[in-house]
Order: structure tokens, then sequence, then C-alpha cells
């Protein structure tokens, strides 16, 4: 028998009325639902103004955790898609294309070693369990990713889920000691996601 799902528990590609109304309360929900801790007054963002867009979830955003933690949707929209959505000027948007390499080449890798795993154990979910994929970090910053941004964001990104995820070293929890150091001293940073 041919399976015609287009997604989980449809058979049709149009999003259904109550996707819609869903989709409108998640939205509004997590507009609400946000803190903000400190402004500066660069809130709200000018999206007029030059935007450097920096972090390891401004193109891959996550929507979820693992295992129990994923969201099963039908689309994500990224920090950088929704700014674009916005009509924001992104000046990183070279940053943001290497990235977005460099994630998917450490997808790729990360499948193969699953699958290969996967032929040395009785149950493929024990190899998927105990290969946890890692994000990898984006390239050092130039000054060309800033150059003309009147506001930085840098959108912090972690996936959790089932325990295997997370490492107690250099790198895992302390990463952003690495990755928030370059090209900042002359410009705002407007919020971190």
């Amino acid at each position: 028998m041919k399976n015609n799902q287009i997604h989980g528990g449809t058979r049709d590609a149009a999003f259904s009325e109550r996707e819609l109304r869903h989709a409108a309360l998640a939205r509004n929900m997590a507009a609400e639902g946000m803190v903000l801790l400190k402004n500066e007054n660069i809130l709200p963002l000018d999206v007029a103004q030059p935007i450097a867009l920096l972090g390891t979830g401004a193109v891959k955003t996550v929507k979820g955790g693992l295992g129990s933690g994923d969201v099963n949707n039908r689309r994500n929209v990224s920090v950088y898609e929704g700014l674009q959505e916005a009509g924001a000027s992104i000046v990183s948007a070279n940053w943001l294309s290497a990235y977005a390499d460099r994630y998917n080449c450490a997808r790729e890798s990360w499948k193969a070693q699953v699958l290969e795993a996967a032929k040395h154990v009785d149950n493929a979910f024990d190899a998927y369990v105990a290969n946890p994929f890692i994000r990898p970090e984006g390239r050092g910053l130039t000054d060309a990713d800033v150059d003309g941004a009147q506001v930085i964001v840098y959108v912090i990104s972690r996936v959790s889920g089932e325990g295997n995820d997370r490492r107690l070293e250099a790198g895992d929890y302390s990463w952003i000691k690495r990755n928030f150091r370059s090209c900042w001293s002359s410009i705002r940073v407007a919020w971190w996601i």
C-alpha cells in the first residue's frame, strides 16, 4: 500500500483551519511569553536599521527539543526568515550562509555516523541516542560580517533532550565564551534569543 501522507495525520497539503488557528495562538503566546531583562532604548527593534544577525540559531532556529520535546509542525520560520519577512536589512548574510553550509555538512556527517553505528546494534534507535547531533560553531567573525550594522542580534540556540546531548566540558556549557568575542565593542547588542 502506498503511503500518501503529506504530513503526520493528514494527506492534505493545505493547512487546516485548526492548524491556522493553532499557529496564530502559538505566535501570540510566544510574543506574550517573552521576557526582556534589560532595554537600553534598543527595542522595539527598528528593522530600517542595518542588522548583523549572528549565532547558531539565526538560520537553523531550534523549534523544540529531542525525543519527547520534539515538535511536529509543517514549517519552521527561522529568526533570519522572520526578520527578512519583516523587511529588515541584514548585513551578515555571508556569515549566515557560511553557517548554513557548516550545519548541513555536519548534519550529513552525523547521519552517516548514525547509519554506520546502526549496523552494529540490535535496535537502530540505540545508535541514534548514542550519537547525538552537535551543532557546529560558526566561523569566526570578520569586520565585513558586521560592517554597517547599527544593531547585532545574536541568537543563542541549544537543543536538549533525553539526557545524552549535554556534556560537562568546555565547548558545551561554556561555549559562549568562545563564540561571543569579536567585533562587539563598537556595536550595540539589541537582544539575545
